[in-house]
């Protein structure tokens, strides 16, 4: 149960950063990301570290600590990003829960784009009065707008002290998220290129095991 101020807060600031690494690098991310303070609130999160080992955080630093400033790191960054999530002619890691229905760790992803998992999100969203952005370009299953619904039912569910959305939040999490991205992120494992999103998936998949446990 992560019960303290503290911890609660330390969830929410690492679901934000993780939420702003998979929507893609910009100079402004990767100024923050060469800050030494950035990965904080992940040592501050007890839930997760059960389920991964704190060289995660080491390796993430150690990588970014390759580069001298914000522009080379957005440029390694911004090149891997489009070359591993993007083009379609040569990813097998898309960003949306669509893309894995029915598929294994083994197989290319099987789903279709805007499938029923981005239909169920956008009935989640309605369900509690929420939208997306009108000029978001992006289905409502992408990996960061689910952490985004994520954030939102956490921190509704402790600042309103709401148990059923904090059950929701548990279920959400393990239920929802988990699956897929640990096939997102087994998928990821192969990436030899760049370490920094393979990661960074590993990290949230921590960050659901212990969310979807509290």
């Amino acid at each position: 149960m992560i019960s303290s101020k503290k911890q609660q807060s330390a969830v929410l600031e690492s679901l934000k950063i993780l939420c702003d690494i998979f929507w893609g690098p910009d100079p402004e991310k990767c100024q923050a990301l060469l800050r030494q303070e950035y990965f904080q609130p992940f040592y501050k999160m007890d839930a997760i570290w059960e389920h991964a080992s704190p060289d995660i955080l080491a390796d993430i630093r150690g990588f970014i600590r390759i580069f001298s400033d914000e522009a080379s790191l957005f440029s390694s960054l911004e090149e891997a990003y489009i070359r591993i999530f993007v083009n379609s002619r040569t990813s097998v890691v898309p960003l949306y829960q669509s893309c894995y229905d029915g598929s294994s760790q083994s197989t290319a992803p099987q789903g279709v784009l805007m499938g029923s998992s981005a239909v169920l999100m956008k009935e989640r969203f309605a369900d509690k009065g929420l939208s997306l952005a009108n000029d978001l370009n992006e289905p409502p299953d992408h990996v960061a707008i689910e952490m985004e619904y994520l954030y939102f039912l956490l921190q509704q569910g402790w600042s309103k002290q709401d148990d059923v959305l904090l059950s929701e939040a548990a279920a959400f999490a393990g239920d929802c998220m988990l699956p897929w991205v640990t096939v997102f992120k087994d998928r990821l494992s192969s990436e030899s290129g760049c370490p920094f999103y393979p990661l960074a998936a590993a990290l949230l998949e921590a960050c659901l095991k212990g969310l979807s446990n509290s």
